[in-house]
């Protein structure tokens, strides 16, 4: 399995104040320069400047729209994890968002093409201005009505583009209940040197260390805790644990703490247990028991 998500990091999605400032700049640095020949009649400057003028702001409309899209398209192709993650930071269903945008890109087109028609017959430079004028405010809505989910958009790319990628040949997910000693686990596993507390949910997301065997790399996976409740109960940092039982482990590494006095007694821990056996459905897991020494009489 190889999940990269390089590419987010390079992904800018604008607001609708970005774009307007930047269709606003490119707008003041139209000119029509060494395309128009000197006999030609004022009028006809005047129309073609502003034929130019309005390819410049849909253009730059429909760049952030395909920019958009781009986003979309690379966390459907990231995997069901990080759909689902995005999901959960934005609340967006990505195949509804990735129509729409779509069907926003085919509105700008025609609204385009539908003013660059009205400015060529118009024969007044009044006409040209307003028509212009109108044509850009439409080119502009487009990009304004998707104001909401452009946002959710943008916050979901940022979110994603700050977890780790996880590369390797072969991926282990470390899954319990909080405080058991997963990041623990980890720690001696690998390089990596996550958080280690003394509360519950220190580990808010997932935290990546790898193995290299001399032939191939072993990715672990930290994940937050998993309380002892239904999926559809869960908090968010226990969804994001789930997620990566379900859509990224080749192999879970169930821990449990056999310490009496441990935060979750046994029976909570085996109910979490079996929460997870089920998640991961015919791939294979490995039970790890942790504080084996904490047990009276050398249980």
């Amino acid at each position: 399995m190889v999940v990269s998500l390089e590419e987010f990091k390079r992904i800018r999605v604008r607001s609708f104040k970005e774009l307007y400032d930047l269709v606003d700049r490119r707008l003041k640095g139209v000119t029509l320069g060494g395309h128009i020949t000197p006999g030609l009649r004022g009028d006809e400057r005047a129309r073609r400047l502003m034929l130019a003028k309005l390819s410049a702001a849909c253009n730059s409309v429909a760049e952030e729209l395909a920019n958009l899209e781009r986003a979309l398209a690379l966390i459907r192709t990231a995997g069901g994890f990080y759909q689902e993650v995005f999901k959960l930071y934005t609340g967006l269903d990505l195949e509804e968002v990735l129509e729409e945008v779509r069907k926003s890109r085919r509105i700008l087109r025609s609204i385009e093409g539908r003013y660059r028609e009205g400015i060529k017959g118009a024969r007044e430079r009044g006409e040209l201005a307003s028509l212009f004028k109108e044509g850009l405010g439409r080119c502009l809505s487009v990009y304004k009505r998707l104001g909401k989910t452009v946002g959710k958009v943008k916050q979901g790319v940022r979110e994603l583009s700050r977890m780790p990628s996880v590369r390797g040949d072969y991926v282990a997910v470390i899954a319990g209940m909080p405080q058991v000693g997963k990041s623990t686990l980890l720690s001696k596993l690998t390089r990596a040197k996550p958080e280690i507390g003394v509360f519950p949910f220190t580990t808010k997301t997932i935290i990546v260390g790898h193995w290299d065997t001399g032939g191939s790399v072993v990715v672990f996976v930290d994940t937050p805790g998993i309380l002892d409740r239904p999926v559809d109960e869960m908090n968010e940092i226990e969804l994001k644990a789930v997620y990566a039982v379900k859509y990224l482990a080749d192999i879970v590494v169930y821990v449990f703490d056999a310490n009496p006095n441990a935060y979750y007694n046994i029976d909570q821990q085996l109910k979490t247990y079996e929460t997870v056996r089920r998640l991961l459905g015919e791939k294979p897991i490995i039970t790890v028991l942790n504080k084996v020494d904490t047990l009276p009489g050398g249980e």
